[in-house]
């Protein structure tokens, strides 16, 4: 025995079995209601909505009270039938939800804005298939099945049906042209494939948005791990890249976002967009900077047309996963972008999945970007997803120390910042936003 044991082992005993803290007394039942008061009264002063609630109304506190009735009955009535939406994937959850007397009385109500939307996201693929068939001169071509070298005319006939396979088994291409792109065989007009794919257009629609999407009415199969589900995610882009490359269908796109997002009773609306050239029928192939004005030019165009609508914001997004040196360059571009146009570039985001790219590698370039940013008398915004995680430790978590000594004003997703007290209240004192994106976090795991 080493003549330090005796010492060491009383103080790993105490810390193993610590004495049980000192509790207040039970209350008597004559005491009781003025202790309970008491407990409520000393728990709503640090409350983080104590402010808001503060502020209502007598009958929008009746209105509250009288929705959180609906939804007890609700919640109460589908526990009972194991149909419980909050506990279902999303994917299975999500008609139960639509038929709900609550999602029809928060659709009806004014929500204000909208501050965390991916643009290339924000719309339905099937739409988007639809809308380049308007459009016209629209091609397609599948890969990801072990199709080969098939001839246009079988093409149709040889793409699984939506179910027979697991989503992402084929994704396919969008191009536009008058004519067979670069005269490849592979191409095929997108409404002669449609048309002729088993159960019509209409089933056709429904088999791209399975495969291009990670929904999934058993994601514990088809999504064993987080890498599986973002591997997946990260394939989805391309296919709808390459679809909104195309400018007339990337304004179409967006006009659709600002309609959908007014019906929902949005008036305002800031999109994340990944910073791209685009191209016309023509073969013209438009800048960045020319492809930003002519979104701005259609968000202008339907304010006009319907006063009630806000507005939007633009927010271009770039892969931190890129080399350093690009990712700069970038940042710089992005910068001189937003000379002249800072009411509506309102920021910057890196996005990508966090653990693969961290922010702290990127440090050096944000800090000389903000600096160039100065000469230009101008300024960088950044609104940066971190802490997108339920662990404490990994890059995601450790995210968050980056992004608020980097300046963010907007911290996308914060997750782990309920591991982190410290960095609430400096949130909290700074008037940090923190974009809450609760559907998104559960389908990636």
């Amino acid at each position: 025995m080493l003549p330090w044991t005796p010492l060491l082992l009383p103080l790993l005993l105490s810390l193993a079995f610590p004495s049980p803290a000192t509790q207040s007394p039970l209350p008597t039942l004559p005491a009781y209601p003025t202790r309970l008061a008491d407990l409520k009264r000393a728990d709503a002063g640090p409350r983080f909505d104590r402010a808001t609630r503060a502020l209502l109304s007598p009958a929008e506190i009746q209105f509250s009270a009288a929705l959180g009735h609906r939804r007890d009955t609700e919640a109460r009535a589908l526990r009972l039938i194991e149909s419980f939406p909050p506990a279902m994937p999303f994917a299975a959850g999500r008609d139960i939800m639509r038929r709900s007397e609550v999602y029809a009385l928060l659709e009806s109500m004014p929500k204000g804005a909208v501050l965390h939307s991916h643009s290339a996201a924000a719309v339905g693929l099937g739409w988007m298939v639809q809308e380049a068939v308007r459009l016209g001169d629209s091609w397609i071509r599948l890969a990801g099945w072990g199709l080969g070298k098939v001839a246009s005319r079988k093409l149709a006939g040889r793409v699984p049906g939506m179910h027979e396979v697991a989503p992402g088994t084929w994704m396919p291409e969008f191009r536009f042209s008058r004519s067979r792109p670069d005269g490849d065989p592979h191409w095929d007009p997108l409404d002669a494939v449609r048309s002729a794919y088993p159960g019509g257009a209409a089933a056709f629609d429904k088999a791209v948005e399975f495969n291009v999407s990670i929904l999934s009415s058993h994601p514990e199969i088809d999504y064993p791990t987080d890498k599986t589900a973002w591997v997946k995610f990260a394939r989805c882009f391309p296919v709808i890249g390459s679809l909104i490359g195309y400018l007339p269908l990337l304004r179409s796109q967006f006009r659709h976002i600002f309609e959908i997002s007014l019906a929902d009773s949005t008036t305002l609306i800031e999109l994340r967009w990944v910073p791209n050239t685009t191209y016309d029928i023509t073969g013209r192939v438009y800048t960045v900077a020319e492809t930003v004005d002519a979104l701005h030019d259609v968000a202008e165009a339907f304010k006009a047309e319907r006063p009630e609508f806000g507005g939007f914001g633009l927010i271009p997004s770039l892969f931190r996963a890129a080399d350093v040196k690009v990712v700069e360059a970038q940042l710089r571009q992005m910068v001189e972008l937003r000379v002249g146009r800072e009411d509506w570039i309102v920021g910057v985001d890196l996005v990508g999945e966090e653990i693969l790219a961290p922010l702290s590698v990127l440090v050096p370039s944000v800090l000389s970007t903000q600096q160039y940013a100065h000469t230009l008398n101008t300024t960088l915004p950044l609104f940066l997803h971190a802490g997108e995680t339920l662990l404490a430790g990994p890059a995601p978590d450790e995210n968050l120390y980056d992004a608020l000594l980097l300046g963010a004003r907007r911290i996308g997703h914060g997750i782990s910042l309920a591991r982190h007290p410290a960095l609430i209240d400096l949130i909290i004192k700074e008037e940090i936003a923190v974009e809450v994106c609760l559907i998104s976090n559960s389908m990636l795991r």
